[in-house]
Formats: structure tokens, C-alpha cells, sequence
């Protein structure tokens, strides 16, 4: 098993998440071989969701590959559907149970709900989970500085991670902006814009002067602004390749050029897309 070369990432509540870690959206049953090829590979960070259907897959997958528990951070999400029926400790318990891996490192609410006193009730929920152990983090995903700070108001542990849409074609400025304001880690969800990235002409140019693919520049561009970027993969070899990051760095002058990709300009968060 390789050993992990991902830097950490200092949460606003002192915990530390790596910066590169394995997506799952889209994996079912094979999540388990993918989960337990990308460990080996060097992956710490583990991301599924329970509207994935793949719980027990990653679960299963983290088990196989043999590593320390506490090595490990694993996301998982609950959906809004979840949150408006009681009790939502259901919910919570069944995730636990199709992971069975102890605990939970991060649980996100996975977009905003459309009543947001879910939200609140949801969050009272969770922070008992925190307060067993069974949860360590608190998050959200897909949400606005406004509905963030309505759980800052409202709650006693913070969010510490907004995952969201982010790649260099839809960079959301706005709500980067305003979730760094707020000490909140951005987390980057389809990273490579669902392999648009990979065959970037531009994006090619800058890899062929690294030695790099299109993919991996799209990964280090996320990495050096010191976001957490999660891609997923079934191939063992695109597997290792987003792991492959750590060799070198783009240039000021590469991460402007790859900035400029962006086709999405607008600065108010209330506006960002996903």
C-alpha cells in the first residue's frame, strides 16, 4: 500500500482533511474494488453520499484494503428528503450501518432543502451524533453564504466544509469568496467538469510543458488554490494518474491561464450555479 503523499487541511473546528481525496458519484457495486484500489493508491479521504446508493460498497471497499481506521476520512451525506422526515436519526443510523466503519468523519447536508427549518432541526440532530463521537464534522453542500450563515446562527458547531460545482469553467467566485470570509473549507465536487477538462486545448498546452496530462493540471490548478478536490474513477489507472500531482507546480502566470477559463463571471454568491 503506498503511502499517502496528499497534504492536510486545517478546519476552522482544528480537524484535518486531506486536500486530494476519491470521489464515488456514479459508482454502486464496483465502489468497493474502486475504494479499495484508490487506499492503495494513496487516497485518505473517501467520499459517498446515501443518495448514491453505494454506502455498503465503500464500506466494504475500506474494509478490504486493510488500513487503520484512523487513517481515513470518510464524507457522507444526507439529503434533503431525509432531513424533513422524523426522526432523522434514522437516516443518520442507516448510513452508519451500510458504512460499518465506526464512524462518520464529515457528514454533509447534500443541497439545500426548500423549507429551511430542516436545516436547523437536521443540525440539532447531528451535533448529538458529534457529541457521541459517532460524527466528527459537520458540513453542507450546494449552499449559499445565506443559508450558510443561518447554521452558523442557529447552531453550536460550525460548518467547516461547503462542497460544491467547482472546476475552471464554473469557478463560483462569489460563494468561494464569501465561504472563505466565513473560515469554510471549499471543497471542489466534479472537478475535471465530467472530462470536458481532460481534452482542453488549452489545458493540454500548459500539461505538455510539465510532462502532465490535462486532467492532472485541472487537479494541481484546484490543489494550488487551496481547495479540496475530490475526482472519482473506476480505472485503476485514472485512478493513480489524479493521485500522480505531486511532482510539480504551475506557474503564476499557468494558474492566470487556466483562470481565464472561466465562463461563469458573476461575484454574487446568491447567483452561483450547481
Amino acid at each position: 500500500m503506498n503511502e499517502s503523499k496528499v497534504p492536510y487541511i486545517t478546519l476552522s473546528d482544528g480537524g484535518m482533511i486531506p486536500q486530494l481525496g476519491f470521489g464515488t458519484w456514479t459508482l454502486r457495486d464496483d465502489a468497493e474494488d474502486a475504494v479499495d484500489t484508490a487506499i492503495k493508491a494513496g487516497y485518505r479521504l473517501i467520499d459517498t453520499a446515501s443518495m448514491y446508493g453505494n454506502e455498503e460498497a465503500v464500506g466494504r471497499g475500506i474494509r478490504k484494503s486493510g488500513i487503520d481506521r484512523e487513517s481515513l476520512f470518510v464524507t457522507t451525506k444526507i439529503t434533503p428528503s431525509e432531513m424533513s422526515q422524523r426522526p432523522q436519526s434514522q437516516w443518520i443510523e442507516e448510513s452508519l450501518e451500510r458504512l460499518d466503519i465506526g464512524w462518520i468523519d464529515l457528514m454533509l447536508f447534500h443541497w439545500p432543502a426548500a423549507n429551511e427549518k430542516y436545516h436547523r432541526e437536521t443540525w440539532d440532530v447531528l451535533e448529538e451524533y458529534a457529541a457521541k463521537g459517532l460524527i466528527k464534522h459537520l458540513g453542507v453542500s450546494n449552499f449559499n453564504p445565506r443559508q450558510i450563515d443561518d447554521l452558523l446562527i442557529h447552531g453550536h458547531l460550525p460548518p467547516v466544509v461547503n462542497q460544491i460545482e467547482l472546476y475552471p469553467y464554473r469557478q463560483q467566485i462569489g460563494n468561494v469568496k464569501a465561504d472563505g470570509e466565513r473560515n469554510i473549507a471549499i471543497e471542489c465536487y466534479s472537478p475535471l467538469a465530467e472530462g470536458r477538462a481532460a481534452k482542453d486545448p488549452v489545458l493540454e498546452e500548459i500539461a505538455k510543458a510539465h510532462g502532465k496530462t490535462a486532467a492532472q493540471v485541472t487537479l494541481r490548478w484546484e490543489i494550488q488554490k487551496g481547495f479540496i478536490t475530490i475526482p472519482k474513477g473506476r480505472n485503476p489507472a485514472h485512478i493513480q494518474s489524479n493521485m500522480d500531482i505531486w511532482d510539480f507546480a504551475l506557474t503564476e502566470k499557468e494558474m492566470e491561464t487556466i483562470a481565464s477559463l472561466n465562463e461563469y463571471t458573476s461575484t454574487d454568491p446568491e447567483d452561483s450555479p450547481w
